[in-house]
């Protein structure tokens, strides 16, 4: 019972670190998306690229997303404008 028991401990102290891990694994990364007037674009899609993680820049062209790591690709879209993708190379602040 104690030898079960006690593999049952580790069993879950591993799944635990297991989780925390990858939770410490995400990467905030922050930006703005503008035209070429220098104008912020409004509702442009901001998606990490072959996921569905993504949100959508606010007024000011700002956006925020989380990415399991620096080394992410951000696809970048926007109506009438060519679709970029951003290789991070570890930064966290991006101006597309």
């Amino acid at each position: 019972m104690k030898t079960k028991l006690s593999s049952l401990r580790r069993l879950v102290t591993m799944l635990f670190c297991a989780v925390a891990i990858g939770a410490m694994a995400q990467v905030t990364v922050k930006g703005t998306v503008i035209d070429p007037a220098g104008e912020p674009l409004i509702g442009a899609s901001v998606v990490e690229k072959g996921k569905q993680n993504g949100t959508v820049t606010d007024v000011d062209g700002n956006f925020s997303i989380k990415v399991p790591g620096a080394n992410a690709t951000l696809t970048v879209s926007y109506v009438g404008y060519l679709t970029q993708d951003v290789k991070l190379n570890g930064k966290t602040t991006v101006e597309v």
